[in-house]
This record gives C-alpha cells, structure tokens and sequence, in this order.
C-alpha cells in the first residue's frame, strides 16, 4: 500500500533499534533522501503553515505586516541610545554595528524559542493524523527567516540615512544568512525534541537565550570586550554574526579560518540535531 506523502512513516518496529543500526552508514542515505522528499512533498503543508502564522500574528494590528520593519527599527533607536548615550559605548557608526549582529540574532533567538515548542502548539493536529513532525520545526524557522528578510529591507533604508557605505563585501550577506539558517535548523530540531520529552525547557531555553545575547557581540564587539575572548571564543554565534559585521560594518573579507569553521559547525550542528530528530521521530506522539 502506497505510503501518504504527507505525514510520516508508519511505524516499523526500528524504535527499538539503536540508533547506530538505525542510522548505519548503509542506511543513512535513504533515511535522508526520504526525509527530503517528505519535505519535498509537504511543501504546500509548511507553505500554508508560513502564510497562515504570518497572516494571524498582524491581521489585527493597525500597521499589519509593517510591523516586521518598525519592530527592528524601535529596538534599535533604544538600544543605540542607552549604549551610545547613556552608557557612553563611543564607537564610529555604532547604530551600523548593533543592526548588523542584531537581525541575526533575533531570527535565531526567535527560531529556537518558537521552535521549540512547535510540536506542542500542534499537538492537537498531530494527534489526529500522522503528519511529518520535521514540518513543525522547518515552518517555524522559515517564518522568523522571513521577518529577518523583511527587517533587512528596513535596515537598508536606515542605513542610508545613516550615511553608512555600501561595498562589494555585502555579497557575504546571503553566505551569513546560508550558514546561520542551517546552524539555526540544527540547534531547533534539538531544542523541539528537548521541550517535547522535558517541559521545563521551554524556560530553560528563555533563560538560556537571555544569556547567550549578552555573551554574544550583538551589543558590542569582540574587541571592547578582551576578558570575554575565551567566552567568545567558542560561542558559535560570533563566528555567523562576524560575517554579518564584516559585510555591512568592517567591509573586509574574513579570514579563511572563520570560514572554515563557520561552515563546519553549521553543518554538524545540522547533523546532530538531524540524528536527535531521527532518534525521537517515532517516539514523539508518546509525549504528546
């Protein structure tokens, strides 16, 4: 009997498998080349998932979709007065700067706290039909990388008006995106299956967010800050958002180690999270 396109594989009996023999080099591959066609084929499912979430969160706001531009813009007039005002961070174009670092990291913080919980928001519907749970993650992570898109149109109007300069190094802009997308879809599919097995992780990872934005260089950079170099060191968000610094705000092409490594850690932060989300996909609806 055919399998239906759009939800997920029947059970098997591999549940109680290992996930090394689940996932042995001999079966990797077509574990992969389905879970692509799955999303392949829900891609009307997760279109209409996009469009829906996107529509309700600003069809009962006078400004509507308008406040994917405001929303940046507001924070950072606030953030740019208190640090360049208040607390005297002197800086050369520092409004530049903190935009720059800081649509990424709200496109991250906003992906993994929403995507966290995007298997229980639907539980409902994943109760009633066995629909893919990756659908869940992948919509929510698209939704917060269309904000980001649209805030970037804003932050390009404002950068004018700054009198900021644009150079050749904005072509580093799509490779910054590429690689925080793909870290970002790792870290969410763990985050999905930690809050669905444990739900004090949805606080947890509040929490656990607040931090991670002051021990990133959103705010300021590496350099004003030497006694957080270990800190920043190993903080894999510094390494996505320096490309974001160097196309907009350094103007300088980054060294071919931070290529390396930004490449590396995106990619195996998607693979851990693709073996989590295969150890669990069987087992969520236990949880449920």
């Amino acid at each position: 009997m055919p399998q239906p396109s759009l939800v997920s594989r029947v059970y098997t009996g591999e549940v109680h498998r290992s996930l090394a023999q689940r996932l042995s080099p001999l079966r990797w591959r077509r574990a992969i080349l389905e879970d692509i066609h799955q999303l392949v084929d829900a891609a009307p499912i997760i279109r209409e998932f996009v469009s829906t979430t996107l529509r309700v969160r600003y069809q009962t706001s006078v400004l509507g979709f308008l406040w994917t531009l405001v929303h940046p813009l507001l924070i950072l007039i606030i953030l740019s007065f208190v640090f360049s005002t208040i607390m005297r961070f002197e800086m050369d174009h520092y409004p530049v700067f903190l935009f720059s670092g800081l649509l990424p990291w709200q496109f991250f913080a906003v992906s993994i706290s929403t995507a966290s919980i995007s298997l229980l928001t639907n539980q409902g519907l994943v109760r009633k039909i066995r629909i893919y749970p990756m659908v869940f993650p992948v919509s929510t992570v698209i939704v917060a990388a269309v904000n980001m898109l649209f805030a970037m149109v804003a932050m390009f109007i404002l950068l004018m008006f700054l009198g900021a300069s644009i150079s050749v190094h904005l072509v580093l802009l799509p490779v910054g995106v590429a690689f925080l997308l793909v870290f970002t879809m790792g870290v969410a599919l763990i985050a999905m299956t930690l809050t669905t097995y444990f739900r004090d992780f949805e606080h947890i990872i509040g929490v656990f967010l607040q931090g991670l934005f002051f021990a990133s260089p959103v705010i300021y950079p590496a350099s004003a800050v030497p006694k957080l170099a270990p800190l920043l060191a190993v903080n894999p968000l510094s390494w996505f958002l320096a490309f974001f610094h160097h196309a907009l705000y350094l103007h300088t092409w980054p060294s071919p180690r931070l290529w390396i490594v930004a490449s590396a850690v995106s990619v195996v932060t998607l693979w851990i999270g693709y073996l989590v989300y295969k150890e669990y996909e069987h087992k969520y609806i236990f949880r449920l």
